[in-house]
């Protein structure tokens, strides 16, 4: 099965996993404690109206990028790096997928750090 990943064709209908599988992992990735964190950022630097206005039209932008990417994958059924091998170019799609996997392995580094001293907080706390 692992063997097999369709990183150069069309992923087959019985492959195919539920929007919800899939609304899974990107709320499991996306609303983590950073995001909790950033939102209490915006709040305090720009008050209540103005951090609400920043982090819907932040929150809007993603979405419209975020739905015309996920059209694209479902009409031609094709990976990121096989999609991004058209304008790009291979040796652009490879820099491109590099880049990103940079990005994900700091927001998971991110994720971790801040998980890690809250619980070593609440740890504290307990033997005190």
């Amino acid at each position: 099965m692992f063997a097999d990943n369709h990183s150069r064709t069309t992923v087959p209908d019985s492959e195919f996993v539920s929007s919800i599988s899939i609304a899974g992992v990107i709320v499991g990735v996306t609303l983590t404690l950073p995001v909790f964190i950033l939102a209490g950022e915006i709040m305090t630097g720009l008050g209540a109206a103005a951090g609400a206005a920043a982090m819907a039209v932040g929150g809007l932008c993603l979405m419209l990028l975020a739905m015309v990417t996920g059209y694209i994958g479902m009409k031609t059924r094709l990976t990121t790096f096989s999609i991004m091998r058209a304008p790009f170019g291979v040796l652009g799609a490879k820099i491109l997928t590099f880049m990103w996997s940079l990005t994900l392995i700091g927001w998971f580094g991110l994720t971790v750090g801040f998980s890690d001293r809250r619980w070593i907080r609440s740890c504290a706390k307990r033997r005190a």
